[in-house]
């Protein structure tokens, strides 16, 4: 997206950190998936490629015995039927609530797009931290249960009747937390629609069988157009998505003092207030930064490790970068 500006950085590289340094990825184990729906599917192991944990129904049918004249197959055991995927909001759209912390929601959807559990699993909203007040979000959350992909989802106000049909969701708001009930709204949606969206592919070319295709991906793509995530480097510069600190030539002459180095810059002299190294920096392990910034095969690349580490990424440009790429 912005290869113009990478072009001319001197330095670009990812650094990986440890989960246990920015604890941005999701929060839930296998077994407390199997404890919350074990009853209801088995759960899988969880997707190395993407944070995904698939459900598959719980007594499949078993396969029909071969006939007696066929001696090259005995095998009788059922085969697991996908039945749709678990996965934590915090992995694929990480929304901040009025606290200014990403809201996390555990999300399970079948492979129609169907909402089959929504449930509240950690905020730091201000207003919210009694039992009482955080059971007041996670009842918002669960209205989502039961919904699609392709609902045309409206939030009214927190004494509103809940309504709903095919098509429409009418949901109660949260009685001071407009800002928390939208971010809710748009990380499930958001979320919902990365996980249909990026396996669409996969399925219509014959990859990832089972994947959430059809009437998901198409539904989720109005999350997309609703919640538009295509930033311009202007515009994550001033967000703060991006980080940026620029140094003079002579501020960077100073450091060198002393040293071998010290003089080798020859327009210090000249020109010491002039920019002469611009360095960004920013942690695009989180997707609404890393799918600006990233295209799509080093976003997936990024996605298989984001689970267990975070990604900063560092670039500096202007004439004093270390490398200069004008005359690729």
């Amino acid at each position: 997206m912005h290869k113009k500006i990478f072009r001319a950085c001197g330095l670009f590289f990812l650094a990986f950190l440890g989960a246990s340094q920015v604890a941005t990825a999701g929060m839930m184990l296998k077994p407390d998936l199997e404890k919350m729906f074990g009853e209801q599917f088995v759960v899988g192991d969880i997707q190395p490629g993407m944070p995904l944990w698939p459900l598959f129904a719980k007594n499949p049918p078993a396969a029909e015995a071969p006939e007696a004249t066929d001696t090259s197959s005995t095998d009788t055991a059922a085969k697991p039927i996908l039945m749709g995927y678990a996965f934590e909001t915090v992995d694929f759209e990480p929304v901040r609530g009025y606290g200014g912390k990403p809201i996390n929601v555990l999300v399970v959807m079948d492979l129609q797009g169907k909402f089959l559990a929504s449930k509240l699993l950690d905020h730091k909203e201000p207003l919210f931290r009694s039992e009482v007040r955080t059971a007041i979000l996670a009842k918002f959350a669960d209205q989502y249960t039961g919904l699609t992909t392709k609902h045309n989802i409206q939030i009214y106000g927190f004494q509103a009747t809940p309504y709903r049909d095919d098509k429409t969701a009418n949901l109660h708001g949260i009685q001071a937390g407009t800002v928390t009930a939208k971010a809710i709204d748009k990380t499930i949606l958001l979320s919902a629609a990365s996980v249909a969206l990026a396996h669409e592919e996969a399925a219509t070319t014959g990859g990832m069988a089972g994947a959430v295709v059809g009437t998901a991906a198409k539904g989720a793509q109005h999350a997309v157009n609703e919640y538009p995530t295509k930033l311009s480097w202007p515009q994550m510069l001033t967000r703060g998505m991006v980080s940026q600190q620029s140094f003079t030539r002579v501020d960077l002459e100073r450091h060198f003092l002393g040293t071998k180095s010290e003089g080798g810059d020859k327009l210090a002299a000249t020109a010491p207030n002039e920019t002469a190294l611009t360095v960004h920096v920013a942690l695009v392990s989180l997707p609404v930064i890393g799918r600006n910034l990233l295209d799509e095969e080093g976003w997936r690349l990024l996605s298989t490790n984001r689970r267990t580490a975070q990604a900063i990424m560092v670039a500096e440009s202007g004439p004093m970068a270390r490398m200069s790429y004008e005359s690729q």
